[in-house]
């Protein structure tokens, strides 16, 4: 397996696993945040975190040639702005749109550069 790919891989089993951690935490803290009013509910924004880690971790165990990882990846990252745009109302999580937007350009050139066949 070449380099590219090996990097590939450990990129999407991390975002695999940090998903699915990010769905035990909120999973365990759900008691403490039902009392909080949400625009979506938490079953929701938990249970998706799970899939989504678990789809990463698939594509990484996989490896899939490209353009596989890159569809995952830009599917991620709209899915990802579509719950940001359309559910969340905080002021605090609007002022890192910015910081948001080139953390997810950044993400989809790291997978579309690793991706990428290699040219002859």
């Amino acid at each position: 397996m070449s380099l590219k790919k090996r990097v590939l891989v450990w990129f999407f089993w991390s975002l695999g696993l940090t998903n699915l951690l990010r769905a035990g935490i909120g999973w365990y803290l759900l008691p403490l945040l039902s009392d909080i009013p949400h625009t979506l509910p938490l079953w929701l924004w938990f249970g998706s975190y799970g899939a989504w880690g678990i789809w990463f971790i698939i594509t990484a165990y996989r490896h899939p040639p490209y353009p596989k990882p890159l569809y995952l990846m830009v599917l991620y990252q709209a899915w990802c702005w579509g719950v940001d745009l359309l559910f969340v109302r905080s002021g605090y999580a609007r002022a890192l749109w910015g910081r948001d937007a080139l953390l997810s350009l950044i993400s989809v050139g790291v997978v579309w550069g690793l991706a990428r066949p290699a040219r002859h």
